[in-house]
């Protein structure tokens, strides 16, 4: 007797079903499910189309770099994978680890411009704190030493320089303003710096 298993939809949360929605979207727009596997094997992570259509129909995961390998052959970033599609930035969208929040939160927060937590909100030095620590030092357009080494009215003329409601940059961070150092007195400096 022959036994014919149905294929059956893999269990993932809502960040795997925004990413398996997305590849299928993005594909159908312009390539067929070989096309893309011929794409997949240029960027040097093969897939044959069988195995493109079970990540697209849920009967296989995408790992992380089937995700970097996939959003490079769809020419897209790995966030518009990640990214749920919404009617606009009020709606409600969901993500693993995150919940239902608002598309344009959960945007912000993928490109690494604002948190989630709306407690992060409360002070403008706490935005800029989480932005140290989810960035790489060289990904700001300023220059920035170790926030131990920052001092706080430095934190803060950056900080400050963003929007208060949506914590967007206003522009004056791009270009920031030189701070004036405070001089030292000769009992501050260190033996001969004079």
């Amino acid at each position: 007797m022959i036994r014919i298993m149905a294929t059956r939809k893999v269990e993932t949360d809502a960040t795997g079903e925004a990413v398996r929605a997305n590849i299928k979207r993005l594909r159908k727009d312009r390539w067929t499910l070989r096309e893309l596997s011929e794409r997949m094997e240029r960027v040097g992570r093969p897939m044959s189309h069988t195995s493109l259509s079970q990540i697209e129909t849920g009967a296989r995961r995408a790992d992380v770099d089937d995700l970097m390998a996939l959003a490079v052959a769809l020419d897209v970033s790995p966030t518009t994978l990640l990214m749920p599609v919404a009617e606009s930035a009020d709606a409600e969208v969901s993500a693993t680890g995150v919940g239902t929040v608002q598309a344009g939160a959960l945007w912000k927060w993928l490109l690494v411009e604002l948190p989630l937590s709306e407690s992060t909100f409360t002070r403008a030095g706490k935005v800029f704190d989480w932005q140290v620590r989810a960035r790489q030092r060289w990904a700001f357009p300023f220059q920035i030493g170790s926030p131990k080494e920052m001092t706080l009215r430095e934190i803060l003329s950056i900080a400050l320089n963003m929007t208060p409601d949506s914590g967007e940059n206003t522009g004056a961070a791009d270009k920031p303003k030189p701070i004036p150092k405070k001089r030292r007195t000769a009992a501050e400096r260190p033996n001969g710096d004079r």
